[in-house]
């Protein structure tokens, strides 16, 4: 109930209903509402009529502009208010007791959810009152905001999805192949495996092993304790997965065992004498084997007395083995004379191009002639060395190329001796008895004494060989 409408004076309650208020209202006193209810309380006042001798009907007031044109009404008699039925308040399903009186100006508007009411709301023109914002009340309900439109997805984040998804069936089909081929039986079997002294192992594990069951790039190769530089035997190992297998490899020298060798002279024997025995040592340079601990024998099918029947020269082949068992089998010469030699006059000249070095020659001299009184002399066999020493590495690369067996340097054929610590060449030639008149000029001599003089008189330094 509205306190300020009790408290009016004109207004009287009639066994609990609404009375017919008489008098007369002033329009600047009460606020009308066409409606017949009260906008704002607050604001409403009634008060007592001045004018008793007016009456006004309380529920239908007229409007401002007739009471201003009608000063003075007249006066009608009072008519009984209608009383309203009780009716269903709306809350919790029960009639309302206490009915409002139909010239109560009613219960005071509350503000509905959603919008804004304010208790100093805006009288307009007509008397009325204008609640604040409230439009579209009971009919449309409050403007809600929109949502906002979801952007497409990123092109570029989809086709990062899309990598990754791929990515990942990849590396599933990828690790189920894996895993059924690591289920497979693998089999490793090692090799004995044979590299040169000094020579770089391969990487290729296949040169080492066999492998089944699984991919070589899946086991590793370990040959760290290996020696390249020692000739020798050595263990490797290959690992796949958990299991590790063991081989050998074996460092040799493969550069080819040598010796230097040396002629052999011989004479026919005299009828009824025994020939002389030879041993294959005797065809070899002592210490000139480049392998350790080295053995000779001749070749098989050698025979050095089927050469000693006649006088010339003869090859004999000698198989040198190392203490690794490295063999190589080299030619020597065996020279038959007619008479034993019992000594070389050796005669030599320096040279000075186009490398430093000597010229050599050994002229053979035997004792055939004794018996006639004319001592030692010439048995017609002669040879020279030429040797070259060179200055550098370079010039004697040039010169020994690939270090064939017989070399022409110089303008000097012969059969080739290479020594690569010392850079030096040693070229060794026969000298026939024609070679040696030819180089006389006309008959070369043959007494020993002769030969002696004859070098010595062409600026050579001479000396006696005996041991050979």
């Amino acid at each position: 109930m509205n306190e300020e409408n009790q408290a009016n004076s004109n207004l009287t309650n009639d066994s609990g209903m609404a009375a017919t208020a008489l008098g007369s209202v002033s329009p600047e006193t009460v606020n009308a509402n066409p409606s017949g209810e009260a906008t704002n309380a607050e604001n409403a006042t009634v008060t007592s009529n001045p004018n008793p001798n007016e009456t006004v009907d309380s529920l239908n007031p007229m409007p401002s502009e007739t009471l201003e044109s009608n000063p003075e009404p007249t006066p009608v008699a009072p008519v009984a208010p209608e009383v309203s039925p009780a009716v269903d308040n709306g809350m919790l399903g029960t009639t309302n007791p206490n009915p409002v009186p139909d010239n109560n100006l009613g219960p005071i508007e509350q503000p509905i959810p959603g919008t804004t009411y304010s208790a100093t709301s805006n009288v307009n023109s007509n008397g009325f009152v204008e609640t604040n914002n409230v439009e579209n009340v009971g009919t449309e309900p409050p403007a809600q905001k929109e949502p906002k439109a979801k952007k497409p997805m990123n092109k570029v984040v989809f086709i990062i999805l899309i990598v990754a998804l791929l990515g990942a069936i990849a590396y599933g089909v990828y690790y189920y192949l894996k895993l059924g081929q690591d289920n497979k039986k693998i089999s490793v079997t090692t090799k004995t495996v044979e590299s040169a002294l000094n020579a770089e192992l391969s990487t290729n594990i296949a040169d080492y092993a066999t492998i089944t069951g699984t991919s070589a790039t899946n086991c590793q190769l370990n040959t760290g304790e290996v020696d390249i530089t020692k000739e020798g035997a050595y263990e490797f190992t290959v690992t796949c997965g958990n299991d590790t297998y063991k081989g050998a490899i074996k460092i040799v020298d493969t550069t080819p065992l040598t010796a230097q060798t040396k002629e052999v002279y011989a004479a026919v024997p005299n009828e009824g004498e025994a020939p002389r025995e030879y041993q294959a040592e005797e065809f070899i340079i002592p210490d000139t084997c480049s392998g350790e601990e080295c053995t000779y024998a001749f070749a098989e099918g050698t025979d050095i007395n089927s050469h000693l029947t006649q006088t010339g020269n003869y090859d004999v082949n000698i198989v040198v083995t190392d203490q690794n068992g490295k063999t190589n089998t080299l030619t020597a010469s065996l020279v038959v004379l007619s008479t034993p030699v019992r000594l070389f006059v050796s005669c030599s000249l320096p040279l000075t191009e186009p490398a430093t070095g000597t010229v050599n020659d050994y002229i053979a001299i035997g004792a055939s002639d004794l018996a006639s009184g004319n001592g030692y002399a010439f048995i017609n066999y002669a040879y020279r060395l030429t040797t070259y020493n060179f200055a550098n590495k370079e010039d004697y690369e040039a010169a020994v190329g690939e270090k064939p067996a017989e070399l022409t340097y110089n303008n000097v054929m012969g059969q080739a001796t290479y020594d690569d610590a010392n850079l030096t060449l040693t070229l060794r030639t026969n000298l026939s008895t024609d070679a040696l008149n030819s180089e006389a000029g006309g008959t070369f001599p043959s007494p020993y004494t002769e030969v002696y003089a004859y070098y010595q008189n062409k600026g050579y330094t001479c000396s006696n060989v005996t041991d050979f």
